[in-house]
């Protein structure tokens, strides 16, 4: 594991540590820097278990020398790819204070931690510097154009494009 990396607290570090300069942002090579796995797995027993939607979890465990992220298989590759580096921004902004731990994504849940998490997510895949490159070539600015670009869902580029008042169709 890379630890001048993990010890990084903002995805503009992670990215220029990196050097992932052109989209989509390769959150594997983030993952692979970090010995961190990404799982598609069945998510339902454990929504079942805590009667949640869940997108995803980080797991560390540094006795057995384990660190995964689990997605939700039944998610969209877009979503997949979210819940991916929200589960990073766990794991720089939230773990780095102890070796071992879990957290665990809720849909529906929205802790500071999770909104933490979710802004962490949203300045990596969608950086503002390459977001703002691209609206000014397009020739139309549309959601859907960027969403595809960036690997992302609709809905979250719609919500990054406000965030940084960039205008949209």
């Amino acid at each position: 594991m890379d630890k001048k990396l993990a010890k990084l607290q903002t995805a503009k570090e992670v990215l220029t540590y990196l050097n992932l300069t052109t989209v989509p942002i390769a959150v594997e090579k983030i993952c692979d820097a970090l010995d961190i796995a990404i799982i598609e797995d069945d998510l339902t027993y454990l929504e079942k278990k805590h009667g949640n939607e869940i997108a995803g979890l980080i797991y560390l465990d540094a006795k057995k020398d384990i660190r995964a992220i689990f997605v939700n298989e039944k998610d969209p590759f877009p979503r997949q790819r979210f819940t991916v580096a929200h589960e990073l921004g766990h794991f720089f902004l939230h773990l780095t204070d102890k070796e071992d731990g879990v957290f665990v994504s809720f849909r529906s849940l929205k802790s500071p931690q999770e909104t933490e998490a979710n802004k962490f997510a949203s300045d990596l895949l969608m950086p503002a510097a390459l977001l703002k490159e691209e609206h000014k070539k397009a020739f139309i600015a549309t959601a859907e154009y960027f969403a595809e670009l960036f690997e992302v869902s609709r809905k979250a580029m719609q919500i990054r494009l406000n965030y940084l008042g960039l205008n949209y169709v």
